[in-house]
């Protein structure tokens, strides 16, 4: 048995629920769940697929792939044992310097202070988001390249 007290909806209020549930039943038209399934391929900071992201974003795929392969040509040895983390610090390297990229494309906090100019009240909240997504980038960089030269070291060992 409940302790609080149920609340009592007038018959306005109830009306007033169905209507709004009624209007909520997510996105209606093609083009919005097509927005919904490409917003990572705004910025590309969260998106899991390199190869689509890529393309999308005007990025050079032939680019990416010497950056991996030169990734793999500096840890042969965890190359071959890991690769996959290898392909993953190429990866988080990519993302990091297309943080670079974009910042000094969009000049984060010039943007900011023009809508503020303006009179908009705009928070802080994009450029803290992509701050917090480049230091995210650099954790991920330093961990793998602890992790693999961890790896390199353990391998030369053992040859």
């Amino acid at each position: 048995m409940s302790l609080m007290k149920k609340r009592i909806l007038s018959e306005k209020q109830r009306a007033a629920a169905r209507a709004n549930g009624r209007r909520s039943r997510g996105i209606a038209t093609a083009a919005g769940r097509a927005r919904v399934r490409d917003a990572n391929l705004r910025h590309g900071l969260l998106s899991q697929s390199e190869e689509i992201v890529l393309t999308a974003l005007g990025e050079s795929p032939e680019d990416f792939e010497r950056l991996r392969r030169g990734a793999h040509e500096q840890f042969p040895l965890a190359g071959k044992s890991h690769p996959e983390l290898v392909d993953s610090l190429a990866a988080a390297m990519w993302r990091l310097d297309r943080i670079g990229r974009r910042q000094e494309e969009v000049g984060i906090q010039q943007a900011l202070d023009v809508l503020n100019d303006r009179g908009w009240t705009i928070s802080e909240t994009s450029a803290l988001e992509s701050l917090r997504a480049e230091e995210r980038a650099r954790r991920e960089v330093h961990r793998l390249l602890n992790q693999l030269m961890k790896i390199e070291k353990a391998n030369k060992k053992r040859v």
